[in-house]
């Protein structure tokens, strides 16, 4: 059945003496701990557990559930002063609400997949960080949001940002095997105030899966002013097939390596362009190709460019001796039509603002 302690005087305490030994929570049903009293929160032992179907926390002054946990749903609000933090074992829906001044939302899933049920916000400023971390898959349905000057920290196997926001005052970071941000009707974003970083082994794609005949479902990685730093298998920037279904990354300076190819297209829609931009310079290193293709809707263009002419663009490519980058499928070839490799508002010059190199 279900489980309800409520204490308004004092916190909610499940001790434990370490050797193994702790307070336990049982049950097949709900869990609800809520410390409503001034100054009060939520404390468990690291030797403690709660396992249960959906446990809902309410506090005032934090929540600290750092023991061997294993529950499928947490929904956790804290108001006052102090953090919430969790750990997990098993496949878990999150929802949280940290608006306490500075207030940090920490989640560590040893197992299982994590996936959002609801907001995810820590909204008290200051360094309101977010930090999600599970063993499996983060699904990330629906916003998640680090106000101030907080960071939100993404780490997981395969990480799918699925027509929501990431939003960070200051930085967003992405550790993963693949990172996928795909709009479909509302539009996919990680906007950043301060850069984005992202090291993933396999595929980083930031696409329109829009599917014709409706406006939007574009896709972005936003990081304001700030540096744009990324790692990865592959890169793919790809326009959909809505109205403004374009795929995008902008920030600067914007330094990107791939072991494979580095691919940007735009798509059938109007105005469903792919577009790699930076405030200042541009720094690819490529395993494989750079290929830029555009697609069939008006203004659905394929982009490198730089906001400001005196910037440069710098391609390496460590695998090969000559060319490797492609517009349009012509190798060499910087400029065709809309579709371009840009600096300011003039196609890159080789050798000035495109700067390319060979081998290791």
């Amino acid at each position: 059945g279900n489980i309800s302690l409520t204490s308004t005087g004092g916190n909610i305490a499940l001790n434990s003496a370490g050797l193994g030994f702790g307070t336990g929570i049982h049950t097949l049903g709900n869990v609800t701990l809520s410390a409503t009293g001034i100054d009060k929160g939520i404390i468990e032992g690291a030797d403690s557990v709660i396992q249960a179907n959906q446990l809902t926390t309410t506090s005032n002054a934090g929540t600290s559930l750092m023991g061997r946990n294993a529950v499928a749903g947490f929904n956790a609000t804290n108001a006052a002063a102090g953090d919430i933090a969790f750990i997990n074992s098993g496949n878990l829906a999150l929802m949280a609400s940290n608006t306490a001044p500075g207030g940090k939302i920490t989640v560590n899933n040893l197992s299982g997949d994590l996936s959002t049920s609801g907001l995810v916000a820590a909204s008290g400023g200051g360094s309101a960080d977010v930090a999600l971390a599970t063993a499996g898959a983060v699904n990330i349905a629906h916003p998640v949001t680090a106000t101030g000057t907080g960071d939100v920290t993404l780490a997981g196997d395969a990480i799918t940002v699925d027509d929501t926001s990431v939003v960070a005052g200051g930085s967003v970071t992405a550790n993963a095997t693949s990172l996928d941000v795909k709009g479909v009707s509302a539009g996919a974003l990680i906007q950043a105030g301060d850069g984005f970083n992202a090291n993933v082994s396999g595929d980083l794609r930031v696409r329109s899966a829009s599917v014709g005949g409706g406006f939007g479902g574009w896709a972005a990685i936003l990081a304001g002013h700030g540096p744009v730093n990324i790692s990865a298998g592959s890169v793919a920037l790809e326009g959909g097939k809505n109205l403004g279904g374009f795929a995008a990354i902008t920030g600067g300076p914007v330094a990107v390596t791939t072991t494979g190819d580095f691919r940007i297209a735009g798509g059938s829609g109007l105005g469903s362009f792919g577009m790699l931009l930076s405030n200042q310079n541009i720094d690819l290193t490529v395993g494989g190709s750079l290929r830029l293709n555009s697609g069939t809707g008006f203004g659905s263009f394929a982009r490198i460019q730089t906001l400001y002419p005196g910037s440069t663009i710098s391609l390496h490519f460590p695998e090969l001796e000559s060319g490797g980058y492609f517009v349009k499928g012509d190798e060499g070839r910087i400029s065709q039509g809309l579709t371009r490799i840009f600096t300011g508002a003039s196609p890159a010059s080789l050798g000035n603002t495109q700067i390319t190199n060979y081998g290791d």
